[in-house]
């Protein structure tokens, strides 16, 4: 993975999680990447120097060759790719199959004209033509790595793209750290953010946690706040944590003039403060593998809503902890959820449900779950790898 650091985004904070896993449970650990924040001081970091003045594309080979070549001279019994490398005797996926996320993910594009060219370009350009070989890799390699899938939708995306068995590929859902992120930091909440963030106290907060605002689907969220405005329904804020808005995203807020009704806090280390806070999550994303924003904001009892290009869709009851939506998300149909949860009681009934449902994936579990296959691979031979290896 290139940049290891928590504070990118989910897969990122997925991967320094399942490194600390693998280090107490006495594995030596090596992770590859171009820098590194906050991974465990046990592992060994092996820088990837990659020119930041290439285009895009030549990065992305430049990295995965680059990966490879770093290999030699080693011996390791494991080599975990997250689809950014070709080398590797296990695969796990935290974006989904490239073309068919990409595809999604053109849909969030503001105009008629760029949607039709970012879908396009999913299949012509050297980036995706690049991203789509490398994510190839462990379907071309024989005997074929250990792929893991960390959602049912991911499970079925790459048995249709790659043309292989879904029994084939195990499922290992993502989980939560649950002394972190508990119903406890509703409890210990003090309004404190809500006074930061010019929020009334009675006020309905729709808390939205994205780095990539387009994709988790913040334009048809504007959308739907100027329909709930227009319907006279008031007493509520959104907050987005994470990305600050682009120029397309203040453009669109003051056409539809509803800026007053969004704060956007910016990045933070201390999210589940915000889920103590906030009434629901809103994710209404064009795509999304497993997203850890949802698990937390579940397991700290939030309810959500989400869409069905979100791999946790299946995990949620339409209607108990939350509601599922159609994709591509539809302004008038999130207006009408939103509205819906402005009601007390309702959302009360369903964070209960939410805590349920949240408690069911807990990190450790997951974690061990993986250790296990891991641990079954290491005693196998290796697959695709240069030389015979070692744990890393």
């Amino acid at each position: 993975m290139e940049r290891l650091d928590p504070r990118a985004g989910g897969a990122e904070a997925y991967v320094i999680a399942l490194a600390r896993k693998l280090v107490a449970a006495g594995w030596e650990v090596h992770l590859f990447g171009i820098q590194w924040v906050g991974v465990p001081a046990e592992a060994r970091f092996h820088r990837i120097a990659v020119p930041a003045w290439l285009p895009a594309w030549i990065r992305v080979l430049w990295f995965a060759l680059g990966h490879r070549r770093r290999l030699r001279g080693h011996s390791f019994d494991v080599v975990v790719g997250f689809g950014r490398t070709i080398a590797m005797n296990a695969y796990q996926t935290h974006w989904g199959v490239h073309r068919r996320a990409a595809a999604r993910v053109a849909l969030a594009r503001s105009t008629r004209l760029s949607r039709t060219l970012a879908r396009v370009a999913v299949w012509t350009t050297p980036k995706h033509l690049a991203r789509h070989w490398i994510e190839s890799a462990p379907f071309r390699i024989h005997p074929r790595p250990l792929i893991l899938a960390i959602s049912e939708l991911i499970r079925r995306d790459l048995a249709d793209e790659h043309g292989v068995d879904e029994s084939s590929i195990p499922l290992v859902w993502n989980g939560v750290d649950r002394q972190r992120f508990s119903p406890a930091v509703r409890q210990r909440a003090t309004g404190a953010l809500r006074r930061q963030l010019a929020t009334a106290a009675g006020d309905v907060v729709f808390l939205l946690v994205a780095y990539a605002l387009l994709q988790k689907g913040i334009l048809p969220l504007i959308e739907a706040v100027a329909r709930m405005h227009l319907a006279g329904r008031d007493g509520f804020r959104v907050w987005v944590v994470g990305a600050s808005p682009s120029w397309v995203v203040r453009r669109r807020l003051t056409r539809l003039r509803c800026g007053d009704r969004f704060r956007f806090a910016g990045r933070t280390t201390v999210v589940e403060q915000y889920y103590g806070e906030a009434d629901v999550l809103v994710h209404p994303t064009f795509s999304d593998a497993c997203p850890l924003v949802m698990l937390e904001a579940l397991a700290c009892g939030v309810p959500v809503i989400t869409t069905a290009a979100n791999g946790l869709a299946e995990r949620i009851v339409d209607g108990a902890e939350g509601f599922v939506i159609p994709s591509p998300p539809a302004p008038r149909v999130l207006a009408d959820r939103m509205s819906m949860l402005l009601a007390a009681e309702r959302r009360h009934a369903m964070a209960l449900a939410a805590a349920a449902a949240g408690a069911l994936l807990d990190e450790d579990t997951q974690h061990n779950l993986v250790l296990e296959h891991l641990e079954r691979l290491a005693a196998r031979p290796p697959a695709g790898l240069t030389k015979a290896p070692r744990r890393g």
